[in-house]
């Protein structure tokens, strides 16, 4: 997906600055981890989802313990942040921290 006026795709350097060792608060509910030491985990009505995750190309990827993998984006938009899945889906970012 392309950004539209007003919207900006966060880079590789500005992804790692945004979420290495911060924690993400989805508006619609869950929480994203991102370890400094590249550990990845998802929470949301009492699941977990654990794995590994990178930064590349713009493109945050993260490989789970059952080998599954996804490569996401992160935008910003009149102040706020989504998540951007790989089908275009978007979240709001409710808190970082």
């Amino acid at each position: 997906m392309q950004a539209t006026a007003g919207e900006t795709y966060y880079s590789t350097s500005g992804l790692k600055q945004l979420l290495t060792g911060k924690k993400l608060t989805l508006v619609a509910g869950g929480v994203i981890s991102y370890a400094r030491n590249g550990r990845y985990t998802f929470q949301r009505q009492g699941q977990t989802y654990r794995g590994k995750w990178s930064v590349r190309r713009g493109r945050v990827c993260v490989t789970f313990i059952n080998n599954n993998r996804r490569c996401d984006k992160y935008v910003k938009e009149s102040g706020s942040i989504y998540f951007e899945n790989a089908q275009g889906g978007r979240f709001k970012i409710k808190s970082v921290r």
